[in-house]
């Protein structure tokens, strides 16, 4: 097999050796799959990239980029442009910036191992998941079958940001779930980027959620979790176990457990550090002599009531969030979610989340009169979104791009309290078409996909409630935390 790949495409053992001591005066040079040489590449996946130099000796030397794009590492770690930088110079000679700068952005890739479920098999299929950030394009293998699953093409849907582990992605209508990273490279470049934490919003700035959203997506946090929650006694124990010594333990109980708090799970570089510095000082007082743009300085009132909590290290992270978001699998502390028939649902979309305007629209929700009474982040899969949105089958035209939008990330369903509210908040939304007119004009961009849904009037309403939100225990078990 190694014989007939090196055949085929020109290249022996001694151009291996060549490439390796920088020597590649004059050679072309071509790349193939893994098993042809294993000592020298980590990975492979593409099946040939010449790349050569040209020009005299005292003419400045260019490379030319043809064929397959590279994709691999080399043994000691280094991206392949790189070590051609390093042979180019070493040698005296020259690569041009823009043919170097293309080099750089096209072979740069990152690879996940993704998962999704195949409704027709029932069954779990696995892929190499590869994303190339220069243009945007993906590429995908079939893990159990040893083939290429999709061809890199571009798609202009997916974002490095949204590249993390547990998060989902769709990938031309397949919703994948990022289980884990497929090489070193990647582990190495995003791993230590994306740090997560515990950001909560505690009762007394509760109301202030919409602001406290809006500083953090300002601060360049992506948002992965989120639940409007109670604390029984026991839990705001286990919470505040490091002031298990303190005075103000009890006063510190009392106050959490006196109103609603919203947990979130918040994603960055050096995440655990910077959601300190936009806290502040713990006193509130102190905070707004010494830092007064942080969140206690704004929103806070003394060293209880100081509006939002951080974890000091991410150890103290990982062990806040799994009493927030457990990863077994049970629905932590409880929601709070009153399900009256003075209650209805609103759902802040994939789009209207993943472009930040989650806190704009939590601001403009309350300056309206209404109280947001349970609040909670998700992902829906394409049966739940069918279900969801079945009375709208076969009525309005733009039902398949109402399913594929729903389920395309996270949304925030939102439990909506005022007298008469399905009414009241159905009107305070506005037509679906944000063209004719929409509470968020300033805030949406797209025609056919507002940013906030809201039940239509119905004597079913309560029961639509029910079974549409997030809250109830069948779509709970569905979510992955």
């Amino acid at each position: 097999m190694e014989a007939m790949k090196m055949k085929e495409f020109g290249f022996g053992k001694s151009d291996v050796e060549l490439l390796n001591s920088n020597q590649t005066r004059g050679i072309k040079y071509s790349i193939w799959w893994e098993d042809s040489i294993k000592d020298s590449l980590v990975c492979a996946k593409i099946k040939c990239f010449e790349i050569w130099k040209s020009g005299k000796e005292d003419e400045d030397s260019k490379v030319v980029q043809q064929s397959y794009l590279f994709n691999f590492e080399l043994r000691e770690g280094k991206m392949f442009s790189k070590l051609m930088e390093e042979t180019y110079l070493s040698n005296q000679h020259h690569v041009s910036g823009e043919a170097y700068a293309e080099i750089v952005n096209h072979s740069e890739r990152f690879v996940f191992i993704a998962e999704w479920f195949d409704p027709n098999a029932s069954l779990f299929r696995r892929y190499e998941l590869l994303f190339y950030p220069g243009d945007g394009s993906v590429e995908m293998h079939d893990v159990k079958n040893h083939r290429t699953f999709l061809k890199r093409t571009k798609y202009e849907d997916l974002h490095l940001e949204d590249l993390f582990i547990g998060n989902k992605v769709n990938i031309f209508s397949r919703q994948l779930v990022l289980l884990d990273y497929g090489d070193q490279y990647t582990a190495r470049q995003l791993g230590s980027k994306k740090e997560k934490t515990l950001a909560l919003i505690k009762p007394d700035a509760v109301s202030k959620a919409g602001e406290i959203i809006e500083i953090i997506n300002k601060a360049g946090f992506t948002l992965t979790k989120l639940k409007m929650m109670t604390l029984s006694r026991k839990e705001a124990t286990d919470f505040h176990i490091d002031h298990q010594s303190r005075p103000f333990l009890n006063e510190l109980i009392q106050f959490i457990t006196s109103g609603p708090i919203i947990a979130m799970e918040i994603l960055r570089d050096d995440a655990v550090c910077e959601w300190k510095r936009l806290l502040g000082p713990a006193n509130s007082g102190l905070a707004r002599t010494d830092a007064p743009e942080s969140i206690r300085a704004l929103f806070g009132t003394d060293g209880i009531k100081n509006a939002a909590h951080g974890p000091d290290s991410f150890a103290c992270a990982a062990r806040e969030m799994e009493l927030f978001f457990p990863s077994s699998g049970v629905c932590g502390p409880a929601n709070t979610a009153k399900f009256t028939n003075c209650t209805t649902c609103c759902i802040v979309k994939p789009h209207a989340v993943s472009e930040g305007l989650l806190g704009k629209i939590l601001m403009t929700i309350r300056d309206a009169g209404f109280e947001i009474s349970a609040m909670q982040m998700f992902n829906m899969d394409r049966i739940n979104v069918e279900e969801f949105y079945e009375v709208y089958k076969g009525v309005v035209s733009e039902y398949n791009e109402m399913v594929t939008e729903m389920y395309s990330g996270p949304c925030v369903a939102m439990e909506i309290q005022q007298t008469n509210p399905t009414m009241t908040f159905r009107e305070f939304c506005g037509p679906a078409d944000p063209i004719v007119k929409i509470v968020g004009d300033q805030l949406t961009k797209h025609r056919k996909l507002p940013d906030i849904y809201a039940l239509e009037p119905s004597e079913q309403s309560l029961v639509k409630l029910r079974s549409r939100m997030l809250f109830t225990v069948r779509i709970c078990q569905r979510m992955v935390y």
